[in-house]
């Protein structure tokens, strides 16, 4: 499966990369908003497929660009493409999402890798 990831902390990406290509995944990682959008060609028509088959975004982000935009900017041209928070927000910030968002995941930081791989897998959120 194609994984776009959108961490800011290079650490957690890299582990969180490493860890998704080892269970048999193909991730291309991001550490800004605005890096991981410009991958969706958002300002061309829609006649491009969407560039992952599962998006992971963290909420809090270091740049201009916080999670939650990234989220509503990919819904707008990809309604179906599904999407997993992964965040240390409050479970209420998660629950906001999910239903401001429908069909979003959220799993909240820390989490167990098991529970990444099933909400990836199609299996509920982990609040």
């Amino acid at each position: 499966m194609r994984i776009g990831l959108l961490e800011d902390d290079a650490e957690l990406c890299a582990m969180l990369k490493e860890m998704l290509e080892a269970g048999g995944h193909s991730v291309s990682a991001y550490l800004d908003g605005s890096e991981i959008l410009a991958t969706f060609h958002l300002d061309e028509p829609k006649a491009f497929p969407p560039p992952f088959d599962i998006l992971l975004v963290d909420l809090i982000l270091s740049g201009e660009i916080d999670g939650e935009q990234v989220i509503h900017q990919v819904r707008m041209r990809y309604s179906d493409l599904p999407i997993i928070v992964i965040s240390a927000v409050t479970s209420s910030h998660l629950e906001a999402v999910i239903r401001r968002y429908p069909g979003v995941k959220a799993l909240r930081k820390p989490f167990k890798l098991r529970n990444l791989f099933a909400a990836i897998e199609g299996e509920q959120s982990f609040l």
